[in-house]
């Protein structure tokens, strides 16, 4: 294990959709697990989105749609 990581396991992110009472669209979080998630999308809640209905892992095909949002954000 290299030095200063200590004991601490390396976690793999996920992406994952976060689901409101008042909207249409999920917010989408980068996260370890759907509990982190939760809190994350919680952390970054706008007034109005409402109460935070479900936390699902992102698909193959929202990953992909994901993905290309996050090229063409990073784009100039």
């Amino acid at each position: 294990m290299p030095p200063g990581r200590g004991n601490r396991a390396i976690t793999a992110m996920a992406w994952f959709l976060v689901f409101w009472s008042r909207r249409s669209t999920a917010t989408v979080v980068r996260a370890a697990t759907s509990a982190s998630a939760r809190t994350r999308a919680n952390a970054r809640r706008k007034a109005g989105y409402g109460r935070l209905l479900s936390v699902q892992r992102a698909n193959a095909q929202d990953r992909r749609l994901i993905g290309q949002r996050s090229r063409y954000r990073s784009s100039p």
